[in-house]
């Protein structure tokens, strides 16, 4: 970490997410506007929604 902190770069890659997996569609309706908040504005149950856990693949 002294050696990260010293370097002063740093690199985030962001893979998308769970919120992915629906990609915009929850009970087959538009989630307008939604994407990491499709949860929030689907008013997905959090069980539902850790099902696209199994499905999401970075590749």
């Amino acid at each position: 970490m002294e050696w990260w902190q010293e370097a002063r770069f740093g690199m985030f890659i962001h893979w998308g997410g769970i919120y992915t997996v629906p990609a915009g569609f929850y009970n087959g309706e538009a989630q307008t506007n939604s994407a990491e908040w499709i949860m929030n504005k689907g008013k997905i149950p959090v069980a539902e929604y850790e099902k696209f856990a199994d499905e999401f693949n970075p590749h």
